[in-house]
């Protein structure tokens, strides 16, 4: 996102009509304001980014590593970014559970 930041910077400044090149740089200013305040960096992007993975939510499901752990991890995944706050191990845990006893798997 740095990279392209400069990179609009720098396009907005060749910009031949001052008005327009003011506008996209105002523009690219407020994109970045937004990204801050939903702190896009600090964001899970993948399950991988969860504070809990596959061994850990086998272990605490008690059950065996399949392609449902991914589906599981996916869908927490889907309700950490709903409130990054629930990125804990516990709550984690506590939603897969409901997410598992729903579908049947304990």
């Amino acid at each position: 996102l740095d990279c392209l930041w400069a990179y609009q910077q720098a396009w907005s400044s060749t910009e031949p009509d001052i008005k327009h090149g003011s506008e996209l740089l105002q523009a690219w200013q407020q994109l970045e304001m937004s990204m801050i305040d939903l702190d896009v960096v600090n964001t899970p992007k993948a399950p991988k980014d969860l504070k809990l993975n596959g061994h850990e939510l086998c272990k605490a499901l008690d059950i065996f590593p399949s392609r449902v752990v991914g589906d599981i991890l996916n869908e927490l995944l889907r309700w950490v970014w709903a409130d990054l706050q629930r990125n804990t191990k516990q709550s984690l845990v506590e939603q897969a559970r409901v997410i598992a006893t729903e579908r049947g798997i304990i």
